[in-house]
C-alpha cells in the first residue's frame, strides 16, 4: 500500500480535511490503493503526516460515498468487486461519460484539442516507459480535461466518484501480461485502433457525435483482463463468492503493492 505524504503546516482542520479526502481519492483513482487493502486511521495518519481526526473524517466520508467499506474493529477496506457490481458501475460510466464527452465537444473551449493532444502523447510515452503511476495519471487527466470542458462540474463529480470505485482495478490492466498495454503499440493486445486518438481527432474534426462514439468504444475495454481479477458472482442461495485470480507480482516503482 502506498500514500501520498502530506504536510499540512497549520492548515485549518476543514481545509486539512478537504486535502486528505482529496488525497485519498486520488491514490484510489491512480491504483496507489488496492482492492482489499485494509486502512486503519492511525495507520493512515502516520502515513500522511497528520492527526488522526481529519483522517477518520476523510475516510468516514468515503465509506459514506461507498468507495471505501468500513469493518468492525476501526478498520477500513478498499472493497473487492464482485463482476456484477464492476459491470454495474461500467454501465453507469456509459450513461454518463459519453454524455459529459459530447457536451465538452459542442462547446469546444480554446486549447482544449491541443491540450488533448498533449496528454496523449504524455499516455503514450509513460506506457513506452513502463511508467504505470504515470500512465494512469495521464489516462485520467485525458478523460477529466475532456468531460470538464463540458462545463458541468456536478455531472464531472458523479463520474469521479464512479472512477474511485473501478480505478484500484485499472492497475492491474496494466500489470498483467496479457494485456499488451506496455508493448508497442502502446493500445492493448488485439487492438489496432486507440479509442482515445479517435476521441481527439473527432473533437478536433468538430464531430460531437464521433467524440460520443469514441467515448462508449473505449469504456468498456480491457474487461476481460479486469474480470479475472474480480470476485465472481455468488451462486443463487449462496452468500459468499470463490476467491479471483491473484494479482500478478509485476509492480511499478511508485504503485502499491
Amino acid at each position: 500500500m502506498a500514500l501520498p505524504t502530506l504536510r499540512p503546516a497549520g492548515a485549518p482542520r476543514d481545509i486539512l480535511g478537504r486535502r486528505l479526502y482529496d488525497q485519498l481519492r486520488a491514490a484510489l483513482m491512480l491504483g496507489e490503493l488496492r482492492p482489499g487493502d485494509r486502512l486503519t486511521f492511525r495507520d493512515v495518519a502516520a502515513r500522511m503526516q497528520t492527526s488522526v481526526t481529519p483522517v477518520r473524517e476523510a475516510l468516514l466520508q468515503l465509506v459514506a460515498e461507498g468507495v471505501l467499506h468500513a469493518e468492525p474493529g476501526r478498520t477500513i477496506t478498499v472493497p473487492r468487486l464482485t463482476r456484477a457490481k464492476f459491470a454495474e458501475l461500467r454501465d453507469i460510466r456509459l450513461m454518463l461519460e459519453p454524455e459529459a464527452a459530447e457536451r465538452a465537444a459542442r462547446r469546444r473551449p480554446p486549447g482544449l484539442v491541443a491540450e488533448m493532444y498533449r496528454l496523449y502523447a504524455e499516455l503514450l510515452r509513460n506506457r513506452e516507459l513502463g511508467d504505470i503511476p504515470g500512465a494512469l495519471r495521464a489516462h485520467r487527466d485525458l478523460h477529466f480535461t475532456l468531460y470538464e470542458a463540458a462545463g458541468m462540474p456536478t455531472l464531472c463529480d458523479l463520474i469521479s466518484t464512479v472512477w474511485v470505485g473501478t480505478s484500484p482495478y485499472v492497475v492491474f490492466l496494466y500489470q498483467d501480461p496479457e494485456s499488451g498495454m506496455l508493448e508497442p503499440p502502446y493500445i492493448g493486445r488485439g487492438r489496432t485502433v486507440d479509442e482515445h486518438l479517435r476521441m481527439i481527432e473527432a473533437l478536433r474534426e468538430d464531430d460531437p457525435a464521433g467524440v460520443r462514439a469514441a467515448v462508449v468504444r473505449d469504456i468498456p475495454l480491457g474487461e476481460e483482463i479486469i474480470f479475472k481479477y474480480l470476485l465472481p458472482d455468488a451462486p443463487a442461495g449462496s452468500s459468499s463468492a470463490p476467491e479471483p485470480a491473484a494479482p500478478p507480482r509485476r509492480v511499478a516503482s511508485g504503485v502499491a503493492g
